[in-house]
């Protein structure tokens, strides 16, 4: 029995260090960087069982071990390092100190906020007491084609008990609709909080002079481009988890192994490859606009990110510093692309803090 324990740890752990080749394993090589310490302690569990007479026990559980520690080891060497480049640009410790009293919060499914092709809704959470706060307009993940406002509840959740108020809205997919289908129902968002300030202000208690965009993979992608166009409204930050920045790059440059077909995910969405459509690549690409002032942008990347490789996230955070722009990026080692999913993990609890500390730094 022990044996068979040690195995099937085994074949969770080494899921570490082995990226998956393919989306059915994806999820165990993002669960196995996150929940490394626990896993860790599993090994050490199995193995102090077997000590005395399972040699064999014990040799499995010490490369479990191995296995296991390389994405702790390597979080923690460089813990440090992620400090100090957030303290570079947000600085003083007490101005990004968030508010920590939770508050009951109040959640409001299926509010409507545009018309195009159908209705799109918007999940708006808020604090309960009444007063005036920052807004947060939140964008889900899924390559574009998947996903859905109800993603990332807990996180809204959380953020609209810190004294937010997070507005999830809904955006067409691709390949039905392609770019730019899904910024202009960014756009339209906005400028519907915009319009619909004074109604918002008295019900949802939004104070839209404080609006974040904030968004996950093909959402912080969307985050991204929306907060860097010509302003429709003020916008004061944007936080991007693990996103596409330059859509020719990824293409010509995509990871390996390749779980999710970076070039189907980008012919989908834009309608072709870049050979074909360069200029559309180049618009929809965050990157193309860093060159000029941009509101304060945390990025936050997997370094073993196999979607979306950490050298994008690396090249605008530089273009957006050398154009005088504030800009932060917190690179996490080890951790996959959709680190933040598995709850309670090393990397998730690790952007949650600077993710809460860097918006209550913008908001003020």
């Amino acid at each position: 029995m022990l044996l068979a324990a040690a195995i099937l740890l085994l074949l969770l752990t080494c899921w570490s260090v082995i990226p998956a080749p393919i989306m059915l394993l994806f999820p165990l090589a993002l669960g196995a960087a996150e929940l490394s310490p626990w896993l860790m302690g599993a090994a050490v569990l199995i193995g102090a069982l077997a000590r005395k007479n399972g040699r064999a026990v014990l040799a499995v559980c010490a490369v479990s071990l191995i296995c296991s520690a390389v994405p702790l080891v390597s979080f923690l060497a460089t813990r440090e390092t992620r400090a100090a480049a957030f303290r570079e640009v947000v600085t003083g410790e007490r101005d990004a100190a968030p508010e920590t009293r939770v508050r009951p919060i109040l959640i409001r499914p299926n509010v409507p906020y545009a018309v195009r092709d159908a209705t799109l809704h918007m999940v708006v959470y808020s604090p309960a007491e009444s007063g005036l706060y920052p807004a947060i307009v939140m964008l889900y993940g899924g390559a574009w084609r998947n996903g859905a406002p109800e993603d990332n509840a807990a996180f809204a959740r959380h953020m609209a008990a810190c004294g937010y108020v997070v507005c999830a809205i809904d955006y067409r997919h691709a390949p039905q609709f392609q770019f730019p289908a899904q910024l202009e129902d960014v756009q339209d968002a906005l400028l519907f909080l915009q319009r619909h300030h004074a109604e918002y202000q008295a019900e949802y208690q939004i104070d839209a002079t404080r609006l974040a965009l904030l968004g996950r993979s093909s959402g912080g992608h969307l985050a991204l481009l929306a907060a860097y166009q010509p302003p429709l409204v003020p916008i004061r930050a944007v936080v991007a988890y693990y996103a596409p920045t330059d859509l020719i790059g990824g293409y010509e440059d995509p990871p390996a192994p390749d779980p999710i077909g970076v070039h189907g995910v980008l012919e989908s969405f834009l309608g072709g490859p870049p050979a074909r459509l360069r200029e559309r690549y180049l618009q929809a690409s965050p990157l193309t606009y860093a060159s000029k002032a941009q509101p304060p942008t945390l990025l936050i990347q997997g370094g073993r990110d196999h979607i979306v490789k950490p050298r994008f996230a690396r090249e605008l955070r530089e273009k957006l510093r050398s154009s005088g722009s504030q800009a932060v990026l917190l690179e996490i080692p080890w951790a996959e692309h959709a680190f933040d999913a598995i709850p309670g993990g090393t990397g998730s609890r690790e952007a949650l803090d600077y993710t809460e500390r860097f918006l209550s730094w913008a908001m003020k």
